[in-house]
C-alpha cells in the first residue's frame, strides 16, 4: 500500500499456515501481522486496517470458497494480529473416509485504514 499524506502505511507480514490437530480432525489457519510503518509518532496511535483475502487455490473442494473475504484488524501501538479460518479435514477411522485436501493457499492485502481516537483503558476481568 502507498504511503499516505499522513506519512503512514501499513504491511501484511509473516503470512502462514498453521494447523491443530485433535482425534478427528486437521484445522488449519493463516495467521499474520500487520506493520504499521512511518513516524513513530504516527504509528503508535490505534487503527482500523481493512483487510482482503482471496483463496488463490488449495482448500476443502466440498466448501465453495467465500472470496473475497473482507476484514476488520485493530492496529495498536503498530502492530496487530489476525487470522483467517483455513478449513477443518477429517481424518481417517472407523467411521470417516479421512480427507487428503491441501490447505489453501491465500492473498492478503491491505485495502484501506481509518484512525482511532484513544482512550483510556479500563480492563473488566472475570471473577
Amino acid at each position: 500500500m502507498p504511503s499516505t499524506p499522513q506519512g503512514i502505511r501499513f504491511e501484511v507480514r509473516g503470512l502462514r499456515v498453521e494447523r491443530s490437530e485433535n482425534e478427528y480432525t486437521t484445522t488449519f489457519f493463516h495467521r499474520a501481522t500487520i506493520v504499521a510503518l512511518g513516524d513513530s509518532a504516527i504509528t503508535a496511535q490505534p487503527y482500523l486496517v481493512a483487510v482482503r483475502s482471496v483463496r488463490v487455490s488449495g482448500g476443502d473442494p466440498d466448501v465453495p470458497s467465500r472470496s473475497p473475504a473482507d476484514g476488520l484488524i485493530l492496529v495498536v501501538n503498530g502492530v496487530g494480529d489476525f487470522e483467517l479460518w483455513g478449513g477443518s479435514r477429517t481424518k481417517r477411522g472407523q467411521y470417516l473416509r479421512g480427507e487428503t485436501w491441501e490447505p489453501g493457499k491465500v492473498e492478503v492485502s491491505v485495502v484501506g485504514f481509518a484512525p482511532m481516537f484513544a482512550l483510556p483503558n479500563s480492563p473488566v476481568r472475570t471473577p
